[in-house]
């Protein structure tokens, strides 16, 4: 890697992150499913009452309609209704302009019936207004406004164009049927958009608490992922010492160390191994007051390396590590925590593996990243091997009992943690290269002064 990328918005390669699936077109399409299915039954209700009310106001109330245009208007609305049960039938997806020409045809289809009977001075005219309320509630933005735009148009219609309501009746029984007429009316559209309303506020609340529960299942997720990469990456980290220190005791069973000095040095050895064994399990056992999380804080960048080789030294004192830094200046600060730096031991240790003499490690930054670069001299990684470095699989090159193929996993989920990338290449000349890019933090400069002094 030549250049550190000028944005973060531009990741490296990183296998540990999958992409999720957007869901929402799913729940767009049955949402509109119901919605369509709500209007069958409010609309196979409105032929019905509309029929009751024709009866009423032409037998009893000796108005005058045209008849053979209001009976094929309801026919038309029982076709469509048919058709709706047959459609509803069907698998396919209702789409937004499905659902956008339904309610448009009621719209029409009302104000066609009005249009018959008085036009805006018929008591019902207000019930144009429940395929919007019914629209709002459904439909995109788009939709909705393009449904509430026509029903305006229609009822500027009905003002001008409109068959004058007529009544056969003395006048104070005229006013008494006007006024029941808007009564019914405004209890019909009141009931309408309530149990739309209702329909639609117990949606969110079932959806938001969908969303509490997901909430609250993917922290005791994330906990029981953090305790188990922890105790993995613990398992990983003691592989080392404890193969050093079956080696130190097969040396001392096999009188192999007759030396006193010899003896006392690979007790020390072993003294010293232990100690940053107690350290990993302790750090293990104490998670449940303290989590991977909290324990995150800004640290200068040449601080955290140095602990990392600190902490490797310790444990691999046969190798040697090159130390250089590409760029100028005082690094910056990074967030890290025991996982990152578990995670750089652990690439230290592949590294090692392979090339304990020989191992680089460089360090070099911008404004927004910075790079810590870890090579080898050895073999190189197979190209078999590459595509499955840094997944969950238990996939090693080490011999049997030297590693279980999930350092790189584990390096790559912490690093990710903080935002970073991990790419793992091999080199031109030979040899691995592992490159960690990390965020800088906003306030780096600060940081930085602080830790250095």
């Amino acid at each position: 890697m030549a250049a550190l990328p000028s944005s973060r918005s531009a990741p490296a390669w990183n296998p540990g992150r999958t992409q999720v699936s957007n869901p929402s077109p799913a729940r767009d399409a049955e949402r509109t499913r119901a919605a369509l299915r709500l209007l069958l039954s409010i609309r196979t209700l409105g032929v019905f009452v509309q029929l009751v009310l024709v009866a009423v106001a032409v037998q009893v109330l000796g108005v005058e309609l045209p008849l053979a245009g209001v009976v094929a208007i309801l026919a038309g609305i029982g076709i469509v209704n048919v058709w709706t049960c047959y459609r509803l039938h069907n698998d396919a997806a209702v789409t937004d302009n499905e659902l956008l020409m339904h309610l448009s045809f009621d719209t029409l289809a009302l104000t066609a019936m009005l249009a018959m009977s008085g036009g805006a001075s018929n008591p019902f005219a207000g019930i144009v207004l429940l395929p919007i309320a019914l629209g709002a509630s459904c439909l995109t933005w788009r939709s909705a406004w393009t449904l509430g735009f026509m029903s305006v148009l229609c009822y500027s219609v009905l003002l001008i164009y409109a068959r004058p309501l007529e009544i056969h009746a003395a006048e104070e029984q005229r006013i008494f049927v006007l006024s029941a007429g808007m009564w019914v009316s405004y209890c019909v559209t009141a009931i309408v958009i309530v149990g739309v309303l209702l329909r639609v506020t117990y949606a969110l609340r079932r959806g938001e608490q969908m969303i509490e529960a997901s909430r609250r299942k993917a922290i005791g997720d994330e906990h029981i992922e953090r305790i188990g990469a922890l105790a993995a990456g613990a398992a990983h980290e003691l592989s080392s010492p404890l193969a050093s220190i079956a080696m130190i005791v097969d040396d001392l069973r096999n009188h192999r160390c007759e030396d006193p000095k010899e003896i006392a040095e690979g007790l020390e050895v072993m003294s010293r191994l232990l100690s940053n064994t107690r350290e990993t399990l302790g750090t293990l056992l104490s998670y449940g007051n303290s989590t991977m999380s909290s324990a995150a804080e800004k640290v200068s960048a040449a601080t955290f390396l140095r602990t990392c080789v600190k902490s490797f030294a310790e444990r691999r004192p046969e190798c040697s590590i090159e130390f250089h830094m590409e760029t100028a200046g005082t690094p910056p600060a990074i967030l890290a925590n025991r996982a990152l730096r578990q995670a750089l031991t652990s690439i230290l240790d592949n590294a090692a593996d392979v090339s304990p003499k020989h191992i680089e490690l460089s360090l070099k930054w911008n404004e927004e990243w910075l790079q810590i670069r870890v090579r080898d001299r050895g073999p190189g990684i197979p190209a078999e091997v590459m595509d499955a470095l840094g997944k969950l699989v238990f996939l090693t090159t080490k011999p049997e009992g030297k590693g279980n193929g999930l350092g790189l996993y584990l390096a790559n989920t912490a690093v990710s943690r903080f935002g970073g990338n991990l790419c793992i290449a091999n080199a031109d000349d030979g040899g691995a290269v592992v490159d960690v890019l990390l965020p800088v933090c906003e306030d780096a400069c600060q940081t930085t002064e602080r830790d250095e002094a």
